[in-house]
């Protein structure tokens, strides 16, 4: 048996992360970061986004020096998503949670990346398909954010800052299959959604070698025929 490895995880709490430890914890240690707490990871860290970015830099380090001082893989895939057209009240305020849950998360797993990655490790960032191309005018701040994040991913895979043989891809998920999107939309097919386990699993495999991306890559992942394809971009 192999050596066991280590994965930091940003947003183990939410709907895709915990199913993200769950598919790791068997063959991998997993810090998880969130600003609620996952006891299924073999170390949690729970942040305050109250306190500057820096800050809770500082406090993931301070955390991780007892855990593992290296990590073959950092996933981001920490985020939120709202509606919001340019007329809206909540359009600053949504622009501002947008900017911390989306882009201050994925700045958070590349900067820790750049210290603590090995060299050919991974580091995937969560992306967005529906506002890929083009930002959408019902969902201003979160097009905004997500762009953010699409070109931070491009810019890490030209980086000489990056350990060496670093791999960068960015997954584009489309809907996916969270207690919160059926609520708000009852109506629609469940079965097209994307399945968090699956993500969950596929994110595994590239981790571990297999069929992984190469770097700068944008995966759009769908559900078609009930299978997941992640279709490159």
């Amino acid at each position: 048996m192999g050596a066991t490895r280590n994965l930091l995880l940003l947003g183990g709490s939410g709907n895709l992360g915990r199913e993200v430890v769950r598919a790791f914890a068997k063959r991998w240690r997993v810090a998880s970061v969130d600003v609620r707490a996952n006891n299924e990871a073999a170390k949690s860290i729970t942040l305050s986004t109250s306190r500057p970015v820096s800050e809770q830099a500082n406090e993931i380090r301070n955390q991780l020096t007892s855990f593992s001082p290296r990590f073959d893989a950092v996933i981001s895939v920490a985020g939120g998503f709202t509606m919001e057209n340019i007329k809206d009240q909540s359009l600053f305020a949504n622009y501002e949670r947008m900017s911390q849950v989306n882009v201050v998360s994925s700045l958070l797993a590349a900067h820790l990346a750049s210290e603590l990655l090995v060299s050919n490790g991974l580091l995937v960032l969560t992306g967005a398909a529906g506002v890929f191309k083009e930002g959408h005018p019902a969902m201003i701040a979160y097009s905004l954010a997500k762009a953010s994040v699409h070109t931070l991913a491009r810019t890490l895979a030209k980086s000489s800052e990056l350990p060496s043989g670093t791999s960068v891809v960015t997954i584009l998920p489309e809907v996916m299959d969270t207690p919160e999107n059926r609520a708000a939309m009852p109506n629609e097919d469940f079965n097209k959604w994307v399945k968090t386990d699956k993500v969950a699993a596929l994110l595994r495999q590239w981790a571990e070698g297999e069929n992984r991306p190469s770097s700068g890559s944008f995966l759009q992942l769908k559900t078609v025929d009930l299978k997941l394809v992640a279709e490159l971009k």
